[in-house]
């Protein structure tokens, strides 16, 4: 069975830490905001807008942070937890609390107490485990490079979401080919094998879907729900080729396009260096002379993916990493509704 090592009233501390810096904030924005009202220069203006913008973003941190600790510190949860650890081959224990940042879509982070699981406190010392809690609720932290990455959080809650309605699940990884195939399973226990495979998934220089896309259509014999995560930026002939190949062996087929908001907007203020993530190209330039262009192009590339993904009956949902996870799982639910 897990032990414990240090008891709960860390977290309840934790907890009422952040009740207090939340009630703090609230009075420091309550005084802002009475201060905001008897300005008259336009510089005072801006000024106080700016501070407005930081109170405002401390606010929102605080208040996801309380009820992510609420939630991680809950009896239910690590009832889930033992559960998992139960279930896991390696035979996971529990090292008690531990300070940790985790990071949201949008780069909202927080600081709270989660849960630490390993093998052994020999390998809990060297930073060999990791936090079930934040795994069950959807969250990850910060310093798992993979998971770091908005994609992959996705992908862990709709995996997550996934086995808690039965559904079975699998994972597949690529870059220019297919680099990791977890087959698909029912069991609860199978979150540990997905997460673990997702986590140890790195960033490759060129991605080529299409032949990915292609060579997993004929692998999948059974009929089932596909759901493609990507910022989709290469050959859009390729890849709808390859989704139209799944719809014609009878799968249905949720594409989530995932995009920064910079990606799409091109807001950025200044004189700036790009970076070709996959060719390493690299250019110079002033970005307002380019915008509209800019934004005109990518608006046609989105475009172009929604209207033949409707053509071929693919959902296909655009997501900036501003937006919460529950707008995607929707997206899933409702598509799940429908086949079920």
């Amino acid at each position: 069975m897990p032990y414990v090592t240090d008891d709960d009233s860390k977290a309840v501390q934790r907890i009422t830490e952040i009740e207090q810096q939340l009630q703090e904030a609230k009075a420091k924005f309550e005084r802002w905001l009475a201060a905001a009202c008897t300005l008259t220069t336009a510089a005072e203006l801006a000024q106080r807008e700016q501070e407005g913008k930081i109170l405002t973003d401390r606010l929102q941190a605080l208040a996801t942070t309380l009820e992510l600790q609420r939630a991680l510190a809950s009896p239910t949860l690590h009832a889930q937890e033992r559960a998992l650890a139960k279930a896991s081959p390696k035979k996971m224990k529990d090292f008690g609390y531990r300070p940790v940042t985790v990071q949201f879509l949008g780069g909202l982070e927080a600081e709270v107490l989660a849960r630490y699981w390993c093998r052994s406190q020999a390998r809990a010392d060297k930073g060999k485990g990791g936090y079930f809690g934040l795994t069950l609720l959807g969250v990850c932290d910060r310093t798992t490079p993979a998971l770091a990455s908005e994609v992959a959080q996705l992908a862990a809650a709709l995996m997550f979401l996934m086995l808690k309605q039965r559904d079975a699940v699998g994972l597949v990884a690529f870059d220019e080919k297919i680099r990791t195939y977890v087959p698909p399973k029912s069991a609860s226990v199978h979150l540990h094998a997905l997460l673990s495979t997702l986590s140890a998934v790195t960033p490759a220089a060129r991605t080529h879907a299409g032949t990915a896309l292609h060579e997993m259509a004929e692998r999948i014999k059974r009929r089932g729900l596909i759901i493609l995560l990507s910022d989709l930026w290469e050959d859009p002939s390729s890849v709808l080729t390859g989704l139209k190949h799944f719809r014609h062996r009878k799968h249905e087929v949720i594409v989530f396009h995932i995009l920064d908001p910079t990606e799409r907007d091109f807001t950025f203020p200044e004189e700036a260096q790009f970076k070709d993530m996959e060719t390493g190209e690299e250019i110079s330039t002033l970005p307002w002379q380019i915008r509209s262009e800019y934004q005109r192009t990518m608006k046609a590339h989105v475009e172009r993916y929604k209207r033949e993904c409707r053509q071929s009956f693919v959902d296909y949902v655009l997501i900036d990493t501003s937006v919460p996870y529950d707008y995607a799982l929707f997206s899933y639910l409702a598509k799940r509704a429908r086949l079920y």
